[in-house]
């Protein structure tokens, strides 16, 4: 799954009650592989001709973003560079590897919590910090590994990264309590 600023803007016009068109402004091609990436991921799906409507993921995957931009975890999406990647293979082996270990590896640490999908957390019996998926990571990887099996792969979601060099720990609410 490919997340970036353009495919966030893409979501977010879907999230209006009729179905969205592709918009006529910009280079059609441009926009037209976005949405397709969105259904690929499937966060969309095409209704008639040009229009692509949300699916139940991808209202979620809104949801996501929303509350992570009222919690302060994001920045909103006018500020963000225009090919940011907000999630990619990489982000998502290390948010794997962290609710695998129940901590971020410290090479992945900037990357996650840069995304606002890992924090800071204190650990009172060792008396030092370390960083842990938020909510939000944990329900974006929920998310994603809800696609995962409904596209019947029968892969990994992403090679994992080293289990020994990672960690995390948070707890979420189960996917099919949020659709």
């Amino acid at each position: 799954m490919l997340l970036t600023t353009k495919h966030l803007a893409a979501l977010e016009e879907l999230g209006e009650s009729a179905p969205a068109t592709l918009p006529q402004s910009a280079p059609q091609e441009r926009i037209t592989a976005i949405y397709r990436a969105l259904e690929r991921d499937g966060l969309a799906h095409r209704a008639r001709g040009q229009s692509y409507v949300v699916t139940t993921a991808g209202r979620q995957a809104q949801r996501l973003v929303a509350g992570m931009l009222a919690a302060g975890y994001l920045c909103q999406r006018e500020l963000m560079m225009p090919d940011w990647r907000f999630i990619d293979d990489t982000i998502l082996a290390a948010m794997q590897t962290a609710a695998h270990d129940d901590r971020v590896d410290t090479a992945a640490a900037p990357l996650l919590l840069r995304r606002g999908l890992a924090e800071l957390r204190d650990d009172p019996d060792e008396l030092r910090m370390y960083v842990a998926l938020t909510a939000f990571g944990k329900a974006w990887l929920e998310l994603m590994g809800h696609l995962h099996k409904q596209s019947g792969s029968t892969h990994e979601l992403v090679a994992p990264l080293d289990p020994a060099a990672s960690s995390a720990g948070i707890e979420v609410q189960p996917y099919s309590a949020l659709a």
